[in-house]
């Protein structure tokens, strides 16, 4: 989750760690989750060097996703056409 937040706000966004640091306290994640600046901070640089493959493979498999989703949806349509019969014209 909090790779999540550094992606989506951080890298995505531009919000900066402080922001990140202040959706953690306000949420009360900071209980579990190190809200500080310099222990985000941390977790930023090791983010930022990897955060491009990682969009990028979220990406792809979004792709994949909603293409497998089209294909079953188009065959799901064949189905129902096959078995209503052929349509009189």
């Amino acid at each position: 989750m909090l790779v999540a937040l550094h992606l989506v706000f951080g890298q995505s966004h531009d919000w900066g760690i402080r922001s990140i640091g202040w959706f953690l306290e306000l949420s009360e994640l900071d209980a579990f989750i190190a809200s500080s600046f310099g222990s985000q901070q941390k977790v930023a640089s090791q983010v930022e060097p990897v955060s491009n493959f990682l969009i990028l493979a979220a990406y792809e498999l979004s792709k994949a996703t909603s293409m497998a989703l089209n294909r079953q949806e188009q065959k799901a349509k064949e189905r129902q056409t096959c078995s209503n019969g052929p349509a009189d014209v």
